[in-house]
Order: structure tokens, then sequence, then C-alpha cells
């Protein structure tokens, strides 16, 4: 099968077998990588990606994309929507024609996850998700809530929470921060630090997994994907949240800078 370690071969012309490794197997062979994603792996419930799609409107076949336009209900009567519309003498509507970069690397370091544990994993963009398929499928959303916008309406209190340019930690313990904040380069031009947010929570009804990988940027939410699909990073964060029994908590949210 795809999960076995070794691919066996007789070459042409050879009578004796050759072994080699499986590259896609070997790369993610590792306990706690196994551990971290056994509840998607295991289960007999389909395996879901919903990836984020940021909205634009599209005006006479030209693109326009606001940081803080997100919901089509609300920027189609927009003052900024409306001069669009005057200026190109057109019409706006909603179009999703895009994901960021880390957005997709991180979807295809997924998929060579999945590949290697022989579990199929299905691709959804965020705008065409239904609650139906969220409540039928182990979820997992990559991207942050403006880019997958059901994950705002999920029913779970959640300690954090992404914001604009900062994760907010909505309920701070003694000596926690009320929000992780980015830090740029004086031109504005480059990210030097930000963090993502790495979340396990119940799905819908108390069934299956929805897992949240997000960031403020796209560059950290392909941090927050690489923390849970390379094994460095996937043993160190398993055994940051190992309780005092050795077990890691069926929910979970952690924050990596």
């Amino acid at each position: 099968g795809l999960a076995d370690p070794l691919i066996v071969e007789l070459p042409k012309g050879h009578f004796r077998l050759a072994f080699r490794e499986r590259s896609p197997a070997s790369r993610y062979n590792s306990p706690e990588l196994r551990e971290l994603w056994r509840p998607y792996l295991e289960d007999a419930r389909p395996a879901v990606v919903s990836l984020g799609a940021p909205l634009f409107a599209k005006v006479e076949g030209n693109f326009f994309r606001d940081p803080v336009m997100n919901i089509w209900d609300k920027a189609q009567d927009s003052a900024g929507v409306k001069e669009l519309e005057k200026a190109l003498g057109g019409k706006a509507v909603a179009a999703y024609p895009y994901t960021g970069i880390g957005e997709a690397s991180a979807a295809f370091e997924l998929a060579r996850l999945f590949l290697s544990a022989n579990k199929d994993l299905n691709l959804v963009v965020s705008n065409g998700l239904t609650w139906e398929d969220i409540g039928r499928n182990n979820m997992i959303f990559v991207g942050p809530p403006k880019y997958n916008l059901q994950t705002r309406d999920l029913p779970v209190q959640m300690d954090f929470v992404v914001g604009h340019s900062r994760i907010v930690n909505q309920r701070p313990r003694s000596g926690e921060p009320p929000a992780y904040n980015e830090t740029w380069s004086p031109d504005r031009t480059t990210l030097l630090e930000g963090h993502a947010l790495i979340s396990r929570l119940p799905g819908l009804h108390g069934t299956g997994y929805i897992m949240m990988l997000a960031s403020t940027s796209t560059e950290g939410t392909r941090a927050a994907v690489e923390y849970v699909t390379r094994p460095d990073y996937a043993t160190r964060l398993v055994n940051s949240l190992r309780g005092k029994d050795g077990a890691l908590p069926k929910y979970f949210q952690a924050v990596v800078r």
C-alpha cells in the first residue's frame, strides 16, 4: 500500500528484488506526526481541506481586492465599490479567483501527508463549502477566518482567534499577552515576525474533527501547516501539548511564532 515505507521492485533484466524507500512515506514517517493526525487518518469519515479564497470585486474583467472587504453583502454597497463601478462603467460582482501562495503550498503539503498515509484528502474552495459538508466530513480549514467565513460561526468557544494583524488571546492567563502582533520592516515591505494559530476543535454536533490552520499573513498560514506536516516541528508541537499523563489532548489551540 501507499503507506508502506518500502517499495519492492524487480528491475527489468534482473533476477534480484530491489528495495527502495518510499520518499513521501519517509518524509512524514514520525510517531509524533502519526499521533497528531491519527483522528483524521484512522477515522472512516472523509477528510476535506477548505482552501481559503479571499473576496474580490470584479468589474468589467478587472479584479480588485480590499483587505477589509470580506463579506459581499456589505461590500457591494460600500463607497469603494460604488467608486469602482462609476470609474469603470460596469456592475461589480463577487469573485473568488485567487488564493495566497501560502495557502496553495499548504494544501499541497497536506495532500502529500495524507497520500503517504494512504488516506484520501478532498479539496473545496471556501466559498463553495456548505454546512452539510462541514457536518459530514473531518475538516481542515486553511487560511484566516476572513477567507473561511464559516469558521466565524462555529459553535465552539476558542481561547485564541485570528484578528487584524494579530492573534488575539481572548482569555489571557497570568503572564500571557492579550495579543501576538506582527513585526514589519520600517518600510512595511517585509514581514519580520508573525504568528500562526493551530486549532483542533470538535466537529459539528460533537462528531468528527475540525482543524484550523491560519494566520494574519499568507506566509504565516504556510508556517502553520509546516508545523503540523514536518516531523521536526510536529515533534516540538506534540511534546509541548502533552498532558501529565503523556497523552495528547483531544482538542487544543497553539500559537506559533
